[in-house]
């Protein structure tokens, strides 16, 4: 039986093994978490799906517009307060991709994902951590956490329910993002220069994360590092969709 790993082309896994890749984490990998039985974490799309039909006579159109309208109905207090619900943030614990995942040898890590998964899984597998929510957690993210482990950074770029403030829900939040966090915005061009970039459950339509991408890839053109993605099936529009974004899809079947 074919393991992922003997998915991943070799120069992939070189930069893996000498650090030289980014994994960026998205909404697809919490599916892999453990919850309730009959419960299941919904992707993006199904919490756009959740919020829509809170409102009478919504128009259904995605889920940032669905999430920005809520906020602008209901207040952000409360869609913040339905998110914690629905993606069972303190219900959950990780999966066995998760615990895998925290074993594999990342210094640092870039999510968008709100939910703790990845710290529970660092703390199951006994490996030190640094989530970094805020731009003025950067000046100390190279500390160590004793002589000779180093810290895995968990870069949460779009926040978590420990911070509300910084979570990035709403189309002003997306709108602002480059704005409210030029160090932080920096910060991930930089890792995207320097590192290959692998998305796992991510879907790549965030526009404040894609535009920082775009900004590398019209500056750098042809010596931008190579994009991976891991997906399980994929359609030829899914791969035609990475392709335009300048990402290189690495199926594992069904």
């Amino acid at each position: 039986m074919s393991r992922p790993i003997d998915y991943l082309p070799n120069p992939l896994l070189e930069d893996i093994v000498e650090t030289r890749c980014i994994p960026i984490i998205g909404a697809g990998f919490s599916r892999n978490a453990e919850v309730a039985q009959g419960a299941e974490i919904p992707l993006w799309d199904g919490v756009g799906r959740y919020f829509a039909n809170q409102m009478k006579e919504y128009p259904e159109t995605n889920p940032l517009d669905a999430i920005s309208a809520f906020c602008q109905e209901f207040s952000r207090a409360k869609a913040i307060e339905q998110l914690r619900r629905i993606l069972f943030i303190d219900t959950s614990r990780p999966g066995s991709a998760h615990v895998s995942f925290a074993e594999l040898p990342f210094d640092i890590i870039i999510t968008t994902n709100f939910d703790f998964l990845l710290e529970r899984a660092y703390d199951m597998v006994r490996k030190p951590y640094l989530p970094i929510v805020r731009e003025e957690q950067l000046s100390i993210s190279n500390i160590y956490y004793n002589s000779t482990s180093k810290l895995t950074q968990i870069l949460k770029i779009h926040g978590d329910f420990n911070n509300p403030d910084r979570i990035v829900i709403s189309e002003e939040d997306y709108d602002t993002f480059l704005e409210r966090t030029p160090f932080m915005s920096t910060y991930i061009a930089n890792l995207l220069i320097t590192r290959t970039p692998l998305f796992i459950g991510y879907s790549l339509d965030d526009p404040d994360f894609r535009s920082i991408w775009q900004i590398v890839g019209s500056r750098l053109k042809r010596l931008r590092r190579s994009a991976y993605t891991l997906r399980q099936t994929t359609r030829n529009s899914d791969i035609a969709r990475f392709e335009r974004r300048g990402v290189k899809v690495i199926s594992l079947g069904g």
